[in-house]
């Protein structure tokens, strides 16, 4: 169940489809450990757009060649990504730079999930631990201690493995309670 069908007023921002090019001489799995490489100047202006009542249209990185242009650059104009809608409640920002977003954070949540859950979520296939660890060597590199580290400074973590239903429970509450400190 996505964050819109959830019906909590929220619209899914995919930091995946902002992910840059990555620079000549450095693996794409480094490049995702840095900040810099997610278009925060696209996701601002995304945010712009949403925040302004009309849709916009996600970019769609060239994944075959992780250091080529877009195959899209998204924005206004109907394209070949993720349509947005305006939010009634606010934008859900996920992706491994989450916590680098500099933008109003309501608040900041976790999905804490066991690394083979992870790997087969990454790839598609079911992985034995140590299968596991291999794909998570290999697809988020160094970043992995950084992304471990960010569970401290969540407002809500959410167990990965749990129902789905489960998961949207734990998300609303967090909603309402911060509806309730606005107040």
């Amino acid at each position: 169940m996505s964050a819109e069908a959830s019906n909590i007023g929220l619209t899914h921002l995919p930091l995946d489809s902002y992910i840059l090019p990555a620079p000549a001489g450095l693996s794409f799995a480094d490049w995702l450990a840095h900040p810099g490489c997610i278009a925060w100047q696209v996701v601002f202006s995304h945010l712009t757009v949403l925040d302004a009542g009309s849709p916009c249209y996600c970019p769609v990185p060239n994944w075959s060649k992780r250091s080529e242009p877009w195959v899209s650059a998204g924005g206004i104009t109907p394209g070949k990504g993720q349509m947005l809608r305006p939010a009634a409640l606010g934008y859900l920002v996920e992706g491994t730079q989450a916590f680098a977003f500099r933008g109003e954070v309501a608040a900041r949540l976790y999905v804490a999930s066991p690394d083979a859950i992870v790997a087969e979520r990454l790839t598609g296939v079911p992985r034995t631990p140590s299968a596991a660890a291999e794909v998570l060597r290999r697809r988020l590199a160094s970043n992995l201690p950084l992304l471990r580290a960010q569970r401290g400074e969540a407002d809500l973590v959410i167990d990965g493995t749990a129902p789905r239903a489960a998961q949207i429970a734990a998300l609303r509450a967090l909603m309402a309670r911060l509806r309730l400190d606005a107040t």
